[in-house]
Order: structure tokens, then sequence, then C-alpha cells
């Protein structure tokens, strides 16, 4: 009787309960064969992954292969717009451009009003970069929602007092006891991360309501 080919072959290791099989030969999730891998052989074809156990033991049934994904042979379409090879270039890009993304500290979350929602920023150790991110966990639809952010843990405590201080650098810098070109800098940050750049009249005045409608907006349970 001729077997079809192996999707799977584990080979050179201990099957539990067959003492006299080295190996194994998987297809479909079913196990096609067991014994010495010299009689398996036949069943590897040009698209059968192989897998040398070097001894370490397997038992007929488990996980260790069956529906398993580090067993499991994926086919991607590497000319599909959006692939995988394009969105792991742009992860790199961003985690190259950000120090903020090169070390597991200065993670901070901030809160939301939606369950499918989490926001968390990060920023460098030297506090000069720092990102907001805001995640969907629902795969199927849209979210909406506000998130509370903790504007000191991401700086934005300059701006606060930078309006306070009527858009005066000097005097934000004397509140904050920082030199105005630090202010200047993190107000430049700011723009950079919500896209308004506070040392324009419009966007200031923009940048001033907004945070007053979201808690405003929170409040109301987000009836308008």
């Amino acid at each position: 009787m001729s077997l079809d080919k192996a999707d799977l072959v584990l080979h050179e290791g201990t099957i539990l309960g067959h003492p006299a099989s080295d190996s194994i030969a998987v297809a479909g999730g079913t196990i096609l064969a067991l014994g010495p891998y010299s009689e398996l052989k036949s069943l590897v074809g040009p698209r059968t992954h192989l897998i040398r156990l070097a001894g370490r033991a397997v038992a007929p049934g488990s996980e260790e292969y069956l529906d398993s994904e580090k067993y499991q042979r994926r086919v991607w379409d590497w000319g599909e717009r959006a692939g995988i090879r394009e969105v792991i270039g742009l992860l790199n890009r961003i985690r190259r451009e950000h120090a903020a993304l090169q070390t597991d500290r200065g993670l901070h979350f901030h809160e939301t009003d939606n369950d499918a929602l989490i926001a968390y920023s990060k920023r460098s150790g030297d506090g000069a970069d720092r990102i907001l991110v805001v995640v969907n966990l629902d795969p199927h639809h849209a979210q909406t929602g506000f998130v509370d952010v903790d504007l000191a843990e991401l700086g934005l405590d300059t701006l606060d007092a930078f309006l306070t201080a009527g858009g005066v650098l000097e005097s934000a810098a004397r509140a904050l006891f920082v030199h105005p070109n630090t202010v200047r800098y993190r107000l430049r940050r700011i723009a950079d991360i919500t896209g308004y750049a506070p040392l324009t009249p419009r966007d200031a005045f923009t940048l001033r309501v907004a945070p007053a409608l979201g808690r405003l907006g929170a409040a109301s349970g987000g009836d308008s």
C-alpha cells in the first residue's frame, strides 16, 4: 500500500511507547507511520518539514507535533500589498528612530474609558524621546474613546505651564525651573506627538480646550 508524503517527520529521537521506533511521520495532523528513520525516508517529499530530535522524546498524540505552531508550515504571500516584510520593516525603522523604544524602562499605562482600548507611553531615560500608543483590542471593529493622559509622565506638564504662562517661554521656564530653550525643545516634541504646535495660537487653543472637552465627555458618559 502506498502512503502519501508526510507534512512533518520527526526523526532520530525516542518515540514513547514505541521502543523500536526513533521517528514519526505526520500528515494533516494524522500519524502516517512510526519506525526507524531509514524506513520512513520514503515518506519524505520536497515539501516535508524535517526536524531532527537528537534523542529527545515525543509522545504520539501529544501537542508536541499535532496542531503545534512550531511544527506548522506556513506559506506567506510576500507580494501582498501590506505584507509582513513591510510591517516588520516599518516596526524596525520606528524602533531605530525612537530611543524610547530601545529600552524596557519608561513604560506607563494611561486610563481609557473603553475596555477595547489600551493606551501606554514610553520615554527614553533622559526624557527627550516620548511615544504615546493607543491600541484597539477589537480585531473586527473600529473603536473610539477618551484617553486620560498623564501629562507629567509624558513631560506634557511643560505644555500646561506654557499655556498657564500665556504662551511666554521665559515665564514657563521659571515655573518649571528649566532654561527657556528646554521649554522650546519640549514644545517641539509635543508638536511631533500631537500634530499641534503650541507656539501657533490656533493650535495652542486646541491643545488647551481638547483636554477639558475630553474630561467633560468622560464625565457625561460620552453623551452629547
